[in-house]
């Protein structure tokens, strides 16, 4: 009796896990219009990475010397003229918290080791074109991070004879780690939070993050405000301004507030993402009144990232199965005590 009702338990978790799992691309989608212009995604990742946001935006890999990888990235047309594209490697750099491609075909290690196949083409309106992007690392390659950006460029011919050609491109950002073993760790702390109101009054909350790993980090999240006057509670609102942060950098994030948000005191949790990677810090932050002012900057208490669902389902599942092996016991003890069994120790029970 009992395990027939653990294993109808454990057939609806399973069911209720897959309603949980993220969706694939085998699910059927309606077509989609091209927004305007000329633009990019990436295609294909690593396959031990899907369960990575990041890895489904960037081409992001550890590999060891001497290895060989293959993405591909599709770039699309959303105009109504064919577009010619060429495509190629720039080396890029983080600087003040923001990944920036060099200008032109800017160099380095990583773009060294990069060809596209195809290197040019005409891109139909409403298109998606596949470009094959190979990153061959030589064998004597030293360890480190090193970024590049995967670029298609559409140049114009200038209107007027000595005018300027117009050029855009549109690219992929490139995070390679090179060395042996796996890849390294990637972390960060969240070292303190600021409340403070802009120039126009608008109420807004910056946290300072020291990335303390050896990755860089592409950091978003979302900011909660509790325990505020009357006991009121606000948010959660969206980091609005991002940073990307190099190994040892220290940037700032920073959260637009409603405008009516009473001064406080208000309890301030900040959750913060990079990839896989999160941290989350609380504080107690009071607004300024005065426009374009700031109050000091407060440390911030490390409250630990939350579980992922699919751990706290089985947590409760887990739970919930005691509780009926619990109830189960305790009514097999109580038939076999009416009918003179041994001492409920739940070692000897009645069938």
């Amino acid at each position: 009796m009992i395990w027939a009702m653990i294993r109808r338990l454990v057939c609806v978790v399973l069911v209720a896990g897959a309603f949980c799992a993220p969706a694939t691309s085998a699910l059927a989608q309606a077509p989609q219009t091209l927004p305007p212009g000329i633009g990019v995604k990436l295609l294909q990742g690593p396959a031990d990475s899907v369960d990575n946001p990041r890895a489904h935006e960037y081409i992001i890999d550890h590999l060891t010397p001497g290895t060989l990888i293959s993405r591909q990235i599709g770039f699309t047309n959303g105009d109504a003229q064919p577009a010619d594209l060429s495509f190629y490697a720039a080396a890029a750099d983080i600087r003040g918290g923001v990944f920036e491609p060099g200008p032109d075909r800017a160099a380095n290690e990583l773009t060294s080791w990069m060809t596209f196949a195809p290197a040019s083409a005409t891109v139909q309106p409403g298109q998606t074109l596949p470009v094959t992007v190979t990153i061959s690392v030589p064998a004597d390659a030293t360890a480190g991070e090193r970024y590049a950006a995967a670029l298609g460029e559409r140049s114009s011919a200038p209107s007027v004879i000595g005018g300027v050609a117009a050029v855009s491109r549109v690219g992929i950002r490139i995070y390679l780690s090179v060395g042996p073993g796996g890849a390294p760790p990637t972390a960060f702390t969240i070292d303190s939070m600021t409340a403070r109101r802009d120039t126009d009054g608008h109420p807004l909350v910056t946290a300072k993050v020291h990335n303390t790993g050896e990755r860089a980090v592409d950091l978003s999240g979302r900011l909660e405000l509790m325990n505020g006057p009357s006991s009121l509670s606000a948010g959660p609102f969206p980091v609005r301004t991002a940073a990307t942060l190099s190994p040892g950098e220290t940037g700032d994030v920073s959260v637009a507030l409603d405008p009516a948000l009473p001064n406080g005191p208000w309890d301030a949790r900040i959750t913060l993402v990079s990839g896989v990677t999160s941290a989350v810090g609380t504080a107690q932050l009071t607004f300024p009144s005065a426009n374009g002012t700031s109050a000091a900057p407060t440390a911030v208490r490390e409250a630990g990232g939350s579980p992922p669902l699919a751990v706290a389902a089985l947590a409760v599942a887990a739970l919930v199965i005691l509780l009926l092996l619990g109830v189960a016991v305790r009514g097999r003890q109580g038939r076999a005590k009416s009918a003179g069994g041994p001492s409920p120790s739940g070692l000897t029970l009645t069938p």
